[in-house]
């Protein structure tokens, strides 16, 4: 009989230890979900807690219906001594069975786990400097002053930058990237940055990769696309990012990716058109976006982008009717800083005025 009343004690102690250490569990995992190599043990062991809890459950309440058949008899039968027997067996067994589950759980080895070291939260892209052309860099400032500004009604606000094709839409996203990471820790808004290159390949799940390997999220390979987005989002709800999607053919779905309305982030896109589906993503969530068209350079810059590539070779620059044909060939070019590049290297070391001429009739008549 004593041992009984011991044995209850001590199942209750160590039941109350196991809850202990069951609580401790659960805190870790909540402070470092998915980035812990211990997930699945983990989770398993807590499985196992609770069905050893429906066990001693059982046992607490067959201990107490035995306490209560003992005061009404005033005795014991031997029906009952033998029942009494068996029920303090399975109470020691129990108390060893708990004591052997709270080893098996290494929380200390966890607790003391650092999770993985982060990515470099801002990763410059080494943008091509383009102070020297004020026509396309004041499409920099004024990017930036729009995303620099704090503003509680524009969180998660799209930008979208447009214009056509060689325009020069990556060169400005690029430069305000970097700027951005150029910051120091007290003027830099954002607590991460990051950048996303679209081919007609990337999808959804390409996204969320990057955006999972810079927040050192570790997504199980099994998990679906959905899964993944609900971690991304919880990851960013306390968070002040801003996301760069360059070359952008189609339109995205940002909620199926995890970003959402009402995080502290923001959005830019680069693209040739500004197509825009005001109602975006499966939950139909409402988006404000602002639209950026950047136009062509002006003469003078263009003209200046060219002189700096065909300069490297001074000899064909000295031809007075050259430079008069430079300028009639950048005119055609439309300011358009990928076809002012390209004219540029073809013609850097030709000094034949009747090639400058010709150029210049293909760029008419196309």
């Amino acid at each position: 009989m004593a041992f009984g009343k011991r044995g209850f004690e001590k199942l209750e102690h160590e039941r109350k230890r196991l809850e202990n250490e069951e609580t401790d569990v659960k805190k870790v995992l909540a402070a470092n979900a998915y980035r812990i190599e211990w997930l699945s043990e983990c989770m398993d062991w807590l499985r196992k807690v609770d069905e050893e809890r429906h066990k001693i459950e059982n046992l607490e309440k067959r201990y107490k219906e035995r306490e209560r058949t003992r005061t009404i008899n005033q005795g014991q039968s031997c029906g009952l001594l033998q029942s009494s027997w068996c029920l303090d067996l399975k109470i020691r067994m129990k108390i060893k069975r708990i004591a052997n589950l709270r080893k098996q759980i290494k929380l200390d080895t966890i607790r003391n786990q650092s999770a993985p070291a982060l990515p470099d939260r801002f990763i410059k892209r080494g943008a091509l400097k383009i102070d020297d052309f004020p026509s396309l860099n004041n499409y920099v400032d004024v990017l930036f002053l729009k995303l620099l500004v704090k503003d509680g009604r524009d969180k998660c606000a799209r930008v979208c930058i447009w214009g056509p094709s060689g325009v020069g839409k990556t060169t400005v996203l690029e430069n305000v990237h970097d700027r951005f990471c150029e910051l120091t820790n007290t003027d830099q808004p954002f607590d991460v940055i990051f950048w996303v290159t679209m081919t007609e390949e990337k999808g959804v799940g390409d996204i969320q990769y990057i955006l999972e390997k810079q927040l050192g999220l570790q997504a199980d390979e099994l998990m679906s696309n959905y899964e993944r987005a609900e971690i991304i989002a919880k990851e960013l709800e306390n968070k002040s990012y801003l996301l760069f999607i360059d070359q952008v053919s189609s339109e995205i779905d940002l909620v199926r990716i995890g970003i959402r309305k009402g995080q502290h982030g923001r959005v830019v896109l680069g693209r040739s058109g500004c197509y825009y589906d005001d109602e975006i993503g499966e939950r139909g969530e409402s988006w404000k976006q602002e639209d950026i068209k950047i136009e062509g350079m002006c003469e003078d810059d263009a003209l200046k982008m060219f002189r700096k590539i065909v300069n490297s070779n001074k000899d064909v620059m000295k031809n007075e009717e050259i430079k008069r044909i430079a300028t009639l060939i950048v005119r055609e070019c439309g300011g358009i800083p990928q076809s002012i590049k390209t004219v540029a290297f073809n013609l850097e070391k030709e000094s034949d005025p009747a090639v400058w001429w010709a150029t210049l009739s293909r760029f008419a008549n196309s």
